[in-house]
């Protein structure tokens, strides 16, 4: 089971597309871009490192990914940060309905691989307390070797040996068409609710100091979601007022809010009310690119 286990991990180690791609990347201290770009599968599909990359004049890598919020986000950030050159800048998309922190890891065998890194472990290990087991106990990682990581692993292995990568440093491309009957899911869905609970304010906090000990400009993103949801929102401008208070009070901090752009109001930028779809991130990259380089110091 030992020859089995490490079997595994090497050749999780031998992907180079995709989510298990930028992960080996991470690992191996291959990106050190000047800005990186945090967050979930929002920003995974909505910020094109390339447009930075020209509009900006710095190196640009995107390490969000399905499914992790904060408390899976932050020790992915510490991890990077050992393996990798500090960057200049952060971009940490924040999600409009506000935050909260999920106590399930979406797709733990990713990170199996990895635990040798203490930062990934110990900040991975205070959302599943059983994960001891999988750093110490090598056939615990059984139970997770499952047919979902069997598809994610046969079809990383399939594509890095064809050379099929579709990210682009790290942005995922979708260019899904928007489906939704709107009034339709209106009808069923009158109002959306806004909150932070203080776990997500804790795991903030801690980015924050991350940033300033490491001297790092910390760009907090609101990205688009289309207009019909904001106008059934509750609490929305109490979570931008929390946002822009943490900009006022670090100069180092920035919140670039996009909930009023132009963008929020065409389908063709969507493939769902909250997801971007690659029409919508070039005009967004484009957007965030302007921004930046009008409004943060290189």
């Amino acid at each position: 089971m030992f020859v089995y286990d490490q079997t595994i991990k090497w050749l999780v180690r031998e992907i180079n597309v995709e989510d298990y791609g930028v992960l080996n990347k991470i690992n191996e201290g291959k990106i050190n871009a000047d800005i990186i770009v945090c967050g979930t599968s929002r920003s995974l599909k909505a910020v094109n490192p390339e447009i930075i990359e020209q509009k900006m004049g710095l190196t640009c890598f995107n390490i969000s990914s399905d499914g992790s919020d904060l408390g899976v986000q932050i020790p992915k950030l510490k991890w990077y940060l050992t393996n990798n050159k500090v960057p200049k800048i952060i971009i940490q998309d924040l999600s409009f309905f506000g935050g909260s922190i999920s106590k399930i890891i979406f797709k733990p065998f990713k990170y199996l691989p990895y635990l040798d890194n203490e930062s990934l472990y110990h900040g991975l290990l205070s959302i599943d307390q059983n994960l001891w087991k999988n750093k110490y106990f090598f056939p615990a990682n059984l139970l997770y070797y499952n047919f979902d990581f069997g598809v994610d692993l046969v079809t990383g292995l399939l594509k890095s040996f064809l050379g099929k990568e579709i990210y682009i440093k790290g942005f995922f491309p979708d260019n899904s068409k928007w489906t939704i009957n709107v009034d339709e899911y209106l009808s069923k869905n009158q109002e959306f609710k806004c909150r932070i609970t203080s776990e997500f304010k804790k795991y903030l906090n801690e980015l924050i100091n991350i940033c300033i000990k490491n001297d790092i400009k910390l760009v907090l993103v609101s990205l688009p979601i289309f207009y019909k949801i904001t106008e059934n929102a509750i609490g929305e401008k109490e979570i931008a007022q929390y946002y822009h208070s943490l900009e006022k009070n670090n100069q180092n901090i920035f919140f670039f809010d996009y909930n009023s752009s132009s963008i929020c109001r065409d389908t063709t930028n969507f493939y769902n009310f909250s997801h971007m779809n690659l029409c919508g991130a070039k005009k967004l990259s484009t957007l965030l690119a302007r921004d930046l380089l009008t409004t943060v110091p290189k």
